[in-house]
């Protein structure tokens, strides 16, 4: 049996509940913005992981940053369709899951300890 797919998972199940999702992740994508963010931990350490950053901060603090910038952060003239877009892709990712785990403990030398 052969199965012919389009595009990957992510971007499908963005689809209905986050239609400008894709967008973001493009746009992330295109600015390189894993350059000194993560996502899940997995990205740049300049800047803050970006993971649970819809809950935490909230669309107006988000929009602010990107119109605005802040310390390392540049500014960026987006339009209110590619700021829509980002806020998706942010409150997508937001949805996955938390980062970082609050029940581990990170070690000596990157081992972990659980905590009960």
């Amino acid at each position: 049996m052969v199965v012919v797919t389009s595009g990957n998972r992510d971007e499908h199940s963005m689809d209905a509940e986050f239609p400008f999702a894709p967008k973001g992740k493009s746009l992330w994508q295109q600015h390189n913005c894993s350059s000194c963010h993560s996502l899940f931990g997995v990205g740049g350490h300049i800047g803050p992981d970006l993971t649970n950053v819809h809950s935490r901060m909230g669309s107006s603090y988000i929009e602010y940053i990107l119109e605005r910038g802040k310390h390392k952060m540049p500014s960026y003239q987006l339009s209110l369709e590619e700021r829509e877009s980002l806020l998706q892709f942010f409150a997508y990712y937001d949805r996955l899951g938390k980062y970082p785990l609050n029940s581990v403990t990170r070690e000596y030398l990157g081992s972990f300890t659980k905590e009960n």
